[in-house]
């Protein structure tokens, strides 16, 4: 890893369906860690984990447009 960072704490994905996305995860063996609503940007979250991996999945309101690709984010441990 570059110096300075020590690994990354999670991924952030959009994803269509909250629900499904989630059972789709928990069949490779993720557990929920935490689900919460933000109504400021009119979107559900939940946090899954395996071992020391992190993925946070998020359903908007505002669905995507056709034919765009879900937005992918980073968290990274400095």
């Amino acid at each position: 890893m570059p110096r300075g960072i020590s690994g990354i704490h999670h991924i952030a994905i959009s994803v269509e369906n909250l629900e499904r996305s989630r059972n789709f995860y928990k069949e490779f063996g993720f557990k929920e860690e935490k689900r919460f609503e933000r109504k400021d940007l009119r979107g559900k979250a939940a946090f899954l984990k395996l071992g020391n991996m992190r993925i946070e999945i998020w359903e908007f309101e505002d669905k995507l447009p056709e034919n765009t690709i879900p937005d992918i984010r980073a968290a990274i441990n400095c």
